[in-house]
């Protein structure tokens, strides 16, 4: 009996720990996100695409943004990735929130980049993926994705 009480006692403290270890807050709920616009743009002279999202969620108190991913396809092929360290970011509860990004095009050849910022014509079909996580686990069905197909134009 004394060995059973020791793997209950065990079995309880790693239970508080992994409990005691979440970075969520208690009771939070996984965040809506969407894609409301996708635009070229140049800002300072830097070809790239300018990106609206909605985010909301539900949950009691303010979730802590870890990170923030956005990549951005045109015709099939990755013409930018962004990358934002969101640690210092808390998005408050219950508020439709606005988060507007600028994603240069830095993989694109000088020539296609060139045609980004002065081609006012230009209209490009384009695929966007936005991943946000609140947990650093990135494979979590926590962190909410959003995605954008279609054509784009400057703004």
């Amino acid at each position: 009996m004394p060995k059973f009480l020791k793997v209950l006692a065990a079995a309880a403290c790693s239970a508080l720990l992994l409990c005691a270890c979440q970075a969520l807050p208690e009771g939070a709920k996984r965040p809506d996100v969407s894609i409301d616009s996708v635009t070229i743009a140049a800002v300072d002279g830097v070809p790239g695409f300018k990106i609206s999202c909605s985010m909301e969620h539900n949950s009691l108190t303010a979730l802590p943004l870890q990170s923030t991913e956005i990549t951005v396809f045109i015709n099939g092929t990755m013409a930018a990735r962004y990358q934002e360290p969101g640690n210092l970011r808390e998005l408050p509860p219950n508020e439709r929130l606005s988060l507007y990004y600028f994603v240069p095009a830095s993989l694109l050849p000088e020539a296609a980049a060139y045609s980004l910022e002065y081609n006012r014509m230009l209209q490009l079909k384009a695929s966007v993926l936005v991943h946000l996580s609140f947990e650093k686990d990135n494979e979590s069905g926590f962190n909410p994705n959003a995605t954008f197909e279609g054509i784009i134009s400057h703004d």
